[in-house]
């Protein structure tokens, strides 16, 4: 009896060293690829768009409204596209932005600290489980799981998340490796801050 619990004990131990053994400061190193992200809440359903390069994140949420984030800044940009071919572009601090959250911003923050969790099939990929903590450039973290696809070299195929208060599940399907137009993922030049959206009436078309 004694043995058997020294040896679950030293099991235990091993087990414990293990998974702290898994954790660390690692950033996310990911090919650049664009998705179809399935958003799941407890209150709709939303599909859109979304681009992953190594320095910026869109979400293109329909034809006419998009979310830009830029590594390195604290700020999102939130774009939109009119119907005579205007353009108005609102910068907001990371935490303001409008719109729905693309869960990928949260892959390029400024520190990220992830803890393997094991394997499991996600969309028919055999995909590794991280736990991870984020802390934004302002300081700000986030908790999430995600899980990255083998096949897809260790692209998320799904990430879940209740750093907006409520549970968010995303799930990526129709991956595609390419680099998105630059165009897609480069502010404009001229952004209106977003504490003087009154005055975006007057500077309504961009170049």
């Amino acid at each position: 009896m004694h043995r058997t619990l020294a040896a679950m004990g030293c099991l235990l131990a091993v087990c414990t060293g293990a998974a702290r053994a898994q954790s660390g400061a690692s950033p996310y190193q990911l090919p650049d690829f664009s998705a179809t992200q399935v958003l799941h809440t407890s209150r709709y359903d939303v599909t859109m768009q979304v681009y992953w390069t190594s320095r910026a994140v869109r979400a293109q949420y329909n034809p006419s409204l998009a979310r830009l984030y830029i590594l390195g800044k604290n700020a999102v940009y939130n774009l939109t596209q009119y119907p005579d071919g205007s353009r108005t572009c609102v910068d907001f601090p990371l935490d303001r932005g409008m719109g729905l959250p693309n869960l990928l911003e949260l892959l390029q923050a400024a520190t990220v600290t992830r803890t393997s969790l094991g394997i499991e099939v996600v969309e028919g990929h055999k995909s590794r489980i991280e736990r991870v903590v984020a802390a934004a450039p302002g300081g700000k973290t986030s908790e999430f799981t995600v899980w990255l696809a083998d096949d897809l070299k260790g692209i998320p195929i799904k990430i879940e998340s209740q750093h907006t208060g409520m549970k968010i599940t995303a799930v990526y399907r129709d991956i595609v490796f390419a680099t998105a137009d630059s165009a897609l993922v480069t502010p404009p030049g001229r952004c209106i801050p977003w504490d003087k959206m009154g005055q975006i009436a007057e500077h309504k078309v961009f170049e």
